[in-house]
């Protein structure tokens, strides 16, 4: 897919795709010690006393997620069940998959319902794009 057409694709439906990163860090009090032993106490200056700076790896780190927003807003609702991808040309193919299914569906939508062959004509999304 050409990046032309995968952005036109990602406007159009607001999708959002997220790599998920191998690790993550937080600050936490240092009361937390016991459930963190790796973490490191240090003083904080944000905070004006010690800290709890721990570091842990993500379960899903190296993967790649997707969903739709349709606001410009930071905060993402990633829905359930989040189906997740080795590769980011996993993600976008599955966005290829769900976009021709859709344009097809369009295309169609003037059979009838009761016109079985029609519903043969859709093939199935394999780990597709869900809410």
């Amino acid at each position: 897919m050409c990046m032309e057409l995968l952005e036109k694709v990602m406007v159009e439906h607001g999708i959002v795709i997220r790599a998920i990163p191998y690790e993550h860090s937080g600050t936490l009090e240092v009361r937390h010690k016991d459930k963190y032993p790796n973490g490191i106490v240090c003083y904080d200056e944000k905070h004006g006393r010690n800290m709890l700076k721990i570091t842990e790896k993500n379960s899903k780190g190296g993967k790649f997620i997707i969903t739709t927003a349709g606001w410009q807003g930071t905060y993402i609702n990633w829905g359930k069940p989040v189906i997740f991808y080795d590769t980011l040309e996993q993600a976008i193919n599955s966005i290829v998959k769900v976009n021709l299914q859709t344009e097809h569906k369009l295309i169609t939508s003037d059979v009838p319902a009761n016109d079985k062959d029609n519903t043969k004509k859709i093939p199935p999304i394999e780990g597709g794009l869900r809410r």
